[in-house]
């Protein structure tokens, strides 16, 4: 028996299939995830720490806009009970365009206890007078508000575009790793630098 060989166009065909099938833009945001604690002022058993992640952008479907989604998870390491502020979102773009108020699942409102945990997914859909194609993608900033008790904390985090090569579809073990390209991060597969 021979060996098969591998024609080298079959990865580049898969990933050109695999990007016009996915329910997603081929971008990333980083870091992922993004770390950030929080405190309220004068009241310093109030502590929790987020972390944040944008999973993508969703294309958009029947009925229903584009969306950016992302995932925050909050952890109370403090001794006062926290609350995810259901009217606290808001989604920009690097050109200071604001995206609707955000689908949350679960519901925002639930309190966390001391030494507990929560996990929700935001949904925001791109603005009702703006394309996808209209909107300077560089870079995303989230801002959320948690309540201690009767104390507000207002939090930003900023990611920055990634993009991966073939819409970020595909990689394949036996051709690649591709190199990241078409941004100013530049290197293998799982790692990003800056130039």
């Amino acid at each position: 028996m021979g060996a098969v060989r591998r024609s080298p166009w079959i990865p580049l065909a898969l990933a050109l299939l695999a990007g016009c099938s996915s329910p997603w833009y081929g971008a990333r945001f980083v870091p992922s995830p993004l770390e950030v604690g929080l405190t309220a002022a004068g009241e310093p058993r109030a502590e929790a720490r987020a972390l944040l992640a944008v999973r993508g952008i969703l294309r958009a479907r029947k009925g229903e806009p584009a969306r950016v989604e992302v995932h925050l998870r909050l952890e109370n390491v403090g001794d006062v009970p926290l609350v995810l502020d259901p009217e606290g979102f808001d989604l920009v773009t690097s050109d200071l365009i604001s995206f609707r108020a955000p689908e949350v699942e679960p519901p925002a409102g639930v309190e966390v206890a001391p030494g507990d945990q929560g996990l929700w997914v935001l949904r925001f859909a791109t603005p009702e007078d703006r394309g996808v194609d209209e909107l300077d993608w560089s870079g995303l900033n989230v801002r959320f508000r948690v309540r201690f008790g009767e104390r507000a904390v207002v939090t930003g985090v900023t990611f920055d575009r990634m993009d991966l090569p073939y819409g970020g579809a595909y990689y394949d073990p036996w051709w690649g790793p591709y190199p990241y390209y078409g941004s100013r991060w530049s290197v293998g597969v799982g790692v990003g630098v800056s130039n």
